[in-house]
């Protein structure tokens, strides 16, 4: 038995096993899988327009990369005295440590910029908003003034109260911050600005648009613009900020600091000036809202976080041999968020983009050919349409042979007759 007999007794014909399957057009004329594919695509062109024309479809996006600078000044005492009404306050700001009175309303004193600001690093910034002056022992330990470890230090501390003074940080609030920023993109989008060459917003704890922050105008001074765009009221940015969530504080009037801490339960009476807080600068970046690549604009918004208990330590000499200055600060602990998207027209982007959204469009026809053949009423006269069986070519081919083989026997009979 030869190959083909053998399949087709265990197959069956060999023909129908391996059929060809070719494309033919049919023309259904129903109104309702007409509309139906119509619909489809119509959907599909729609969903590519968004895809393509309102989400950019067309460009490289990438997140920023940036730097951030900020400088803090104090406000003068008159003005400090104006913006707030100073009821943390046990008595008038006298410039000078004082005792210890409780954690919610003690002495203040009016510190100047380099006492208040600690070193910054980055993107990040720290302002007290109370101060703890411990005087430290450190005869006999190892090391003397600048290599004794601070556990045996702590040890030798003077338990009297005169050697132990807190003090809030009068008017800390009325300080000014100046936020500098500039941004780039990280790798093929070549897009930087400074931050005299962006437009920005504040949004305030709802979303609604308390600042606006344009471009420099070349009419007006460096100065000017810096007064008038680039530097804030720290009220103003603890008013605007949002509370973090789990918080269980509302938007309100933003962040207060004499509101109530929920740090230490051992002192109910604690307030955030008291313990401090962390307030998050975000700012997001965008140069895809106009089609101008090279124009970014921003967003500024703030975010508070009130559980955390942001601190800050230093030793100091003293003049009094054996002896150091301890200083903990307590306070807001700014730090600067940057992030966005970043875009750049890319050819190749477009042509993924329209080839992915022009290949949908035969799913319109996929879908409209299934329903056509499994769901409409009358599926049956449709598949009569669409599906249409030839005869069996083997046999045609049989029958081509066995004529052929019948031709050229009657020539061979012919040319036998003539000899």
């Amino acid at each position: 038995m030869g190959f083909v007999e053998v399949f087709e007794s265990r197959f069956g014909d060999i023909d129908n096993a391996f059929a060809f399957q070719t494309k033919k057009v049919v023309v259904l004329k129903d109104r309702v899988l007409g509309l139906l594919d119509l619909g489809l695509k119509a959907a599909i062109i729609v969903y590519l327009i968004i895809t393509v024309i309102l989400d950019k479809g067309y460009l490289i996006i990438e997140q920023p990369r940036g730097t951030s600078r900020m400088t803090l000044e104090m406000a003068d005492w008159s003005v400090a005295q104006q913006m707030s009404n100073m009821s943390y306050c046990t008595n008038p700001p006298t410039g000078g440590p004082n005792p210890y009175v409780q954690s919610a309303v003690m002495q203040c004193s009016y510190l100047d910029t380099a006492s208040v600001v600690l070193p910054s690093l980055g993107n990040q910034f720290f302002i007290a908003s109370r101060v703890k002056r411990s005087v430290l022992d450190y005869t006999g330990c190892p090391g003397g003034q600048y290599g004794a470890e601070l556990s045996c230090i702590e040890s030798k501390q003077f338990p009297a109260v005169d050697n132990v003074t807190t003090t809030f940080v009068a008017g800390v609030e009325a300080a000014t911050l100046y936020v500098g920023h500039t941004i780039e993109g990280r790798g093929e989008v070549e897009v930087e600005a400074q931050l005299t060459e962006m437009s920005g917003v504040v949004l305030d704890c709802k979303g609604n648009v308390v600042k606006r922050m344009p471009k420099k105008d070349p009419k007006i001074s460096k100065l000017e613009d810096l007064l008038a765009n680039r530097i804030f009221n720290v009220s103003d940015l603890l008013k605007w900020a949002r509370p973090e969530v789990g918080s269980g504080k509302s938007c309100g009037n933003g962040v207060v600091l004499d509101t109530k801490s929920k740090l230490d339960v051992n002192d109910p009476e604690a307030t955030l000036r008291h313990d401090g807080v962390v307030l998050h600068i975000v700012l997001d970046y965008d140069n895809t809202r106009g089609t101008d690549t090279d124009e970014v604009d921003y967003t500024m918004k703030m975010t508070a976080v009130l559980t955390s208990d942001p601190k800050y330590v230093t030793l100091e000499p003293t003049t009094v041999p054996g002896k150091m200055l301890k200083v903990d600060r307590h306070g807001i602990h700014v730090i600067i968020v940057q992030t966005g998207k970043l875009g750049k027209f890319s050819f190749a982007r477009l042509i993924i983009s329209l080839t992915a959204g022009l290949g949908l469009l035969a799913v319109a026809t996929v879908i409209t050919d299934l329903l056509a053949k499994h769901v409409m009423p009358l599926k049956e006269e449709y598949k009569k349409m669409i599906f249409e069986y030839s005869e069996d070519y083997s046999d045609v081919k049989d029958r081509q042979e066995k004529q052929s083989e019948l031709e050229l026997g009657l020539v061979k009979n012919a040319d036998a007759g003539k000899i």
